[in-house]
């Protein structure tokens, strides 16, 4: 995207990475993944979940500052004005998302411990997602003083089906597919 700055070139390079990855698997070229030792696939996608969950930590605690892992996590473990960032911090957080948080995670272990068998056509997260909505519209209707605020919701704009649009992929073609390769042809 920062190449050449349209998000219509990343869908259609995501496009063909699939398109490759089909290739692959129905001319059965996997197998020189058996070269790569499980232990460095186990910990890439160990290290990928760690920073996945880190990055949900300020949101499961109702954090409303971007600036959250550079500066006030770093700030509360250090002794420099460590005190006064734990104020910083706690002065940050709301209690409704943490108990939206704490409901929905409780939800999900007891669903799948109890109910998950009898229900199997329903989804566990689907569940847990319509039960944290459900609570976030109590919060907002019967109890404001726990209202998540409007930056703790995901903003999805009125007119979301007219911004898509088919984008004229055609010039950018040679260059994904041949690279930097210089062309002696003109589109």
């Amino acid at each position: 995207m920062q190449e050449f700055g349209s998000i219509e070139i990343l869908g259609l390079a995501v496009a063909l990475a699939g398109v490759l990855q089909v290739l692959l698997g129905v001319f059965r070229l996997g197998g020189f993944t058996h070269m790569i030792p499980s232990a460095v696939i186990k910990g890439m996608l160990a290290a990928i979940g760690i920073i996945l969950i880190s990055k949900q930590i300020p949101l499961l605690i109702g954090y409303d500052k971007p600036d959250f892992w550079r500066k006030e996590l770093f700030n509360v473990f250090t002794f420099h004005h460590g005190f006064a960032q734990v104020k910083n911090l706690a002065a940050s957080i709301s209690t409704g998302p943490i108990l939206v948080a704490v409901f929905s995670l409780l939800l999900l272990v007891i669903w799948t411990r109890t109910m998950r068998k009898r229900f199997a056509f329903l989804p566990t997260s689907f569940i847990t997602v319509l039960a944290g909505v459900a609570l976030a519209w109590i919060f907002k209707h019967w109890i404001p003083g726990l209202q998540l605020q409007p930056n703790q919701f995901v903003n999805v704009p009125d007119n979301v089906l007219q911004q898509i649009s088919l984008p004229n992929l055609i010039p950018y073609l040679p260059h994904l597919l041949f690279g930097n390769m210089p062309l002696s042809f003109a589109w």
